[in-house]
């Protein structure tokens, strides 16, 4: 090819460049989208949340990127960090991305107030979480450090999943919910020993 000539692909880029980027645009406006869809797993979470019986759970959200939606306990706050729990059970997701890229698990607050209580706490939790989840749920990925000791990428339930989001919801909370109710004991066995 000469320096005259040009390949297909960019002769179908510009022939089709306005509708291409028309197209391209709409990325964002799905990021949006996924963006709420997240964030409305709070209501049904904190219904959930309640069921379970005790006071002292609640829901946390986390406003940072990438946001989270965490259930936690009065006894895994942190120390003033911008109220920050120490440690967290729910789902992340990154805000500028679609529907394919949330992750659940258990999170380790490694911001710089929290961080030397972090270092104790996540090989303390992916002990507990070796020990627990291993046999039962294998598509954990269990690694002591990081923000996430425990953590498992979620897909969607199906490939056509924007026409059953409600189905995806559910299918997240109850991920979710399964998580804190095999894994939240331990948890707060694991923050009262680093807290001691």
């Amino acid at each position: 090819m000469s320096n005259r000539e040009m390949s297909e692909r960019s002769k179908f880029y510009l022939r089709h460049r306005k509708r291409i980027q028309q197209w391209a645009a709409l990325e964002s406006d799905a990021a949006n989208e996924a963006h709420r869809f997240y964030c409305s797993l709070a209501g049904p979470l904190e219904d959930v949340s309640g069921l379970r019986g005790d006071p002292s759970v609640f829901l946390h959200l986390e406003r940072t990127e990438p946001p989270k939606l965490f259930l936690v306990k009065e006894a895994w706050a942190g120390p003033d960090d911008g109220g920050h729990p120490l440690v967290g059970i729910g789902i992340e997701w990154p805000k500028k991305t679609s529907f394919t890229n949330a992750c659940t698990g258990i999170w380790v607050n490694r911001y710089p107030a929290t961080r030397s209580l972090a270092d104790l706490l996540g090989p303390l939790i992916a002990a507990k979480a070796e020990r627990v989840l291993d046999p039962v749920w294998p598509k954990y990925k269990i690694k002591p450090q990081g923000w996430f000791p425990v953590l498992r990428y979620e897909k969607p339930h199906r490939e056509d999943y924007w026409d059953d989001l409600d189905g995806y919801a559910s299918a997240l909370i109850e991920r979710i919910c399964d998580l804190w109710d095999a894994m939240s004991d331990e948890v707060q066995a694991a923050v009262e020993e680093v807290k001691a």
